[in-house]
């Protein structure tokens, strides 16, 4: 029997030979790969070189991760003349996609670099929220699933199973954590949350880039929309603009 170790390794193994068939398919079998910084997921990103060509490879291993969704929205803001990237190969069921490499200016970098352009590209990013919810309703992939009560509740009870036992122990939490969800239950019920425009879901700096080569809202470079949901107008904005990230 596999100890878990070589079980794992023997996993990577595997998944290395996968993606590399992916690429050798998609015509970028010979190209250079550099492991690129990853997000909370168990996806894993490399920049890869190719005859002076560039994109970006997303390995999003099943069942852990699913690209359906990511592909979904990505259509999907295409459509609507947004800078996500586009889609140059996929195999969704091995959860591979091959990606526009729309460059390494995020606003975090740009921010952290030239403060001085906090106004034009928070206006920017506003502008790209405003565009998308004049159209959004009407072009959004209609089988996105609400950001109803129960979607908010999954999340605000990652503090009770996660926190709350770390601080309380485990018995004390199960007991705090019904208590929590009824007071979040209270808050919902009084803030009559929408779920009618498509919400990005992490809005916010380390998620946006910016291209200043291209015109309009199109100069604002979007990413990690997999999660997007129907829902509020508000969330997207206070998602930008309440960043815990630069506060």
């Amino acid at each position: 029997m596999l100890s878990i170790k070589t079980a794992t390794a023997k996993a990577m193994q595997n998944r290395d030979v996968a993606k590399q068939i992916f690429l050798d398919e998609a015509g970028w079998g010979t190209a250079k790969r550099d492991l690129l910084a990853g997000d909370a997921s168990f996806r894993s990103y490399d920049r890869v070189e190719h005859n002076g060509s560039h994109a970006v490879l997303m390995d999003a291993p099943p069942p852990a991760e699913d690209v359906r969704p990511f592909v979904r929205m990505t259509y999907f803001l295409r459509d609507a003349g947004y800078s996500a990237p586009k889609i140059l190969a996929k195999d969704e069921e091995n959860g591979f996609l091959l990606l526009e490499d729309l460059g390494d200016a995020s606003y975090t970098k740009l921010l952290q670099a030239q403060p001085q352009m906090e106004m034009e590209l928070y206006n920017a990013a506003i502008d790209w929220l405003a565009d998308l919810h004049m159209q959004g309703y009407d072009l959004a992939p209609h089988d996105l699933p609400p950001y109803n009560e129960q979607a908010y509740l999954r999340e605000v009870a990652l503090f009770s199973d996660w926190f709350l036992p770390q601080i309380h122990g485990v018995e004390k939490a199960k007991e705090l954590r019904e208590e929590w969800l009824s007071l979040w239950r209270s808050v919902l019920t009084r803030a009559n949350v929408g779920t009618s425009l498509p919400v990005h879901r992490d809005y916010h700096a380390d998620n946006l880039l910016w291209l200043p080569e291209r015109e309009g809202i199109k100069r604002v470079g979007v990413l990690d929309y997999q999660d997007a949901l129907m829902g509020d107008a508000a969330y997207d904005m206070v998602s930008l603009l309440e960043d815990a990230r630069r506060d």
